[in-house]
C-alpha cells in the first residue's frame, strides 16, 4: 500500500520539543514527510525527522529504524535527571550565572492547566527565591505595625494603624520584587544578549 505524503512545520518552544518525537513517530506510521521545517526546538525536531525520513527511503533492510531512534529520543528528553528532578530537555538549557534564579522562577510557570495556576506558582517561586528581598520590602510596614501595636493610646487606633502597617508591608514586598525584576530585565537580560541562556 502506498503511503500518503505530507509536509510538516514545527514551532519553537521547550515544551513542544517534548511532544514532537512522539507526534512524529505517530504520523510516520501513515505518512511520508516531503517538506520538513521548524524554528528553534522545532528546527531540531525537523532535522531529526529529516534524518529518519532519509533512512526510511534509503535503507531497505530497516526503513523504520530511524523513527525508532526518534521515539527513543522523545523518551530520553522526558526523563527526570539531576538533584532537582527536572526534564532532561530543560537540563540542556544553562542560564547565565546572574540569571539562574530568574530562570527557576520562569520555569515554575510551565506545564499548568490554567494561567491562574501558572501565575500562582510563579509568585510562590518568586517569594521563595528572593526571601531577603521580600523581607526588606516589608520592613517599613512591619515597623509601623509593631510600633502602632505597642504605643497606640487606644484599641481602635491600634487596630487601624496595625492594619495600615500590614497593608504597607505587603505592598512593600510586592514593590521590592517588581523593582528588582525590572532591574533584572532592563539591565542583566540585555547584557546577556537579551536572553537568559546564552548557549
Amino acid at each position: 500500500m502506498t503511503m500518503r505524503t505530507c509536509d510538516i512545520v514545527m514551532k519553537g518552544g521547550i515544551t513542544s520539543g517534548v511532544v514532537y518525537p512522539k507526534a512524529i513517530t505517530k504520523l510516520a506510521e501513515k505518512f511520508r514527510f516531503i517538506n520538513i521545517g521548524g524554528t528553534s526546538a522545532g528546527a531540531i525536531a525537523a532535522a531529526v525527522t529529516a534524518a529518519a525520513e532519509y533512512r526510511r527511503r534509503t535503507d531497505a533492510n530497516k526503513p523504520n529504524a530511524g523513527f525508532g531512534k526518534v521515539k527513543e529520543l522523545g523518551d530520553a528528553l522526558i526523563e527526570k535527571v539531576g538533584d532537582d528532578k527536572i526534564l532532561r530537555l530543560l537540563s540542556l538549557f544553562t542560564p547565565n550565572f546572574r540569571l539562574k534564579r530568574l530562570f527557576k522562577v520562569l520555569l515554575a510557570g510551565i506545564g499548568h492547566d490554567s494561567q491562574i495556576t501558572a501565575a500562582r506558582k510563579v509568585v510562590g517561586k518568586l517569594l521563595a527565591t528572593y526571601p531577603l528581598l521580600t523581607v526588606a520590602g516589608m520592613i517599613p510596614g512591619t515597623t509601623l505595625a509593631v510600633f502602632s501595636f505597642f504605643f497606640s493610646t487606644n484599641l481602635a487606633s491600634a487596630i487601624t494603624w496595625v492594619t495600615i502597617g500590614v497593608v504597607i508591608a505587603l505592598f512593600g514586598a510586592v514593590l521590592a520584587l517588581i523593582l528588582w525584576m525590572l532591574f533584572v530585565f532592563l539591565r542583566w537580560v540585555p547584557n546577556n544578549y537579551f536572553g537568559i541562556c546564552s548557549g
